[in-house]
């Protein structure tokens, strides 16, 4: 099973939270008063940010701390779909790759279309 460092973690929980929010890197950037460069660096683990900044970052983007944190598992036999390593809050590897799938695409939505998801999941099962 592939693992992930503490600031490649990080990093990847980062990019997802900017991403959840549908906001761009400038605007990350511009919520927070740093330039948009830093979020890139943050992004792509050349930087990593203490937990005063962590702080900070999880009031703005209206999530526990611990989502920098959240352990990553890999998609099908140690191989991530697309390259990229999927944040999930139970065991993984007991879980279908579609599965995975629908949940890292759903956490990369803003909240609204998220709520058009929720809204014809629910139809769909009347």
């Amino acid at each position: 099973m592939k693992t992930q460092n503490l600031r490649d973690r990080v990093a990847y929980n980062f990019k997802r939270l900017r991403k959840s929010k549908g906001w761009t890197q400038a605007r990350a950037a511009e919520l927070s008063g740093v330039d948009p460069s830093y979020i890139g660096q943050i992004e792509t683990a050349q930087i990593t940010f203490g937990t005063q900044a962590q702080m900070k970052w999880a009031e703005i983007f209206s999530v526990d701390i611990s989502e920098f944190l959240a352990t990553t598992y890999p998609l099908i036999d140690g191989q991530a779909v697309g390259g990229e390593v999927y944040s999930v809050p139970f065991d993984a590897p007991n879980i279908p790759s579609d599965e995975l799938e629908v949940v890292q695409a759903f956490r990369e939505l803003s909240e609204e279309k998220r709520k058009v998801v929720l809204a014809t999941i629910r139809a769909l099962k009347e």
